[in-house]
């Protein structure tokens, strides 16, 4: 059982206008599908591997009056839905996203995402995220049925930003670097341990949603190396 994927998109514009796709938040959490079988709940990971939720969230999918399943975001200790697979013994995914998303508020227990259908609507919802510093919106064809395998299940759009600081130090203990751009220190930001290894003095591009009060990047993701960056943008990273 996998939850099916989004697709990456960095314009929203066209998506806002077009009346056949509707808006949601994009929420920060670890992506789950929740099915309950009689009095048994189980819980899988968006690859399709069993995983462990709370007690809260399972003893509360108990709740749900049918066998059911449903996909949604853990966000902390809180599940919050916006699809349904399956209720009642009867297969969703071939239904299309409108009747699938009236179908789970019916029977889900639990919170919805947010969720906005028509221009103004969803440009507000848009502007709501943003201004909540949100990590981005999803849009989602409203006749679309739910993807097997490895289908497209919409477009995300990510309020994120990239650019090239230098590494000021490397922590092999914590596999995390230090990060400075224009003579001031960002934070740090976590890297594979399987692939190269960052190391002092050199740049990297790093993606971010934005900066917080007091400088630190808020959840920096490595990207790569900037080999063809010069000596000019050296300086201007480091700025001594």
């Amino acid at each position: 059982m996998h939850a099916a994927l989004l697709d990456e998109t960095r314009d929203a514009s066209p998506f806002l206008v077009r009346d056949d796709y509707c808006t949601e938040e994009k929420l920060s959490g670890r992506r789950m599908l929740l099915v309950k079988r009689g009095g048994v709940v189980r819980c899988y990971s968006r690859s399709g591997a069993e995983c462990v939720a709370p007690l809260a969230v399972v003893d509360f999918a108990r709740s749900l009056p049918c066998d059911a399943t449903l996909d949604g975001v853990l966000v902390g200790a809180e599940f919050i839905g916006f699809d349904v697979l399956e209720v009642y013994g009867a297969d969703m995914t071939h239904k299309p996203l409108e009747v699938r998303r009236s179908t789970l508020a019916t029977v889900s227990p639990f919170r919805l995402v947010e969720h906005a259908i028509g221009g103004r609507e969803k440009s507000a919802l848009f502007d709501r995220v943003f201004a909540s510093d949100g990590s981005g919106v999803v849009f989602k064809k409203l006749d679309g049925i739910y993807p097997a395998g490895e289908g497209s299940y919409g477009f995300q759009f990510s309020f994120y930003y990239t650019e090239t600081f230098a590494v000021t130090d490397v922590d092999f203990v914590e596999s995390s670097i230090g990060l400075m751009r224009d003579g001031q220190n960002c934070g740090r930001v976590r890297f594979p341990f399987y692939e190269t290894w960052p190391r002092v003095g050199e740049l990297w591009e790093v993606r971010f949603d934005r900066i917080s009060s007091n400088g630190n990047l808020i959840r920096p993701q490595l990207l790569q190396r900037r080999e063809d960056l010069g000596r000019d943008a050296r300086a201007a990273a480091w700025w001594w």
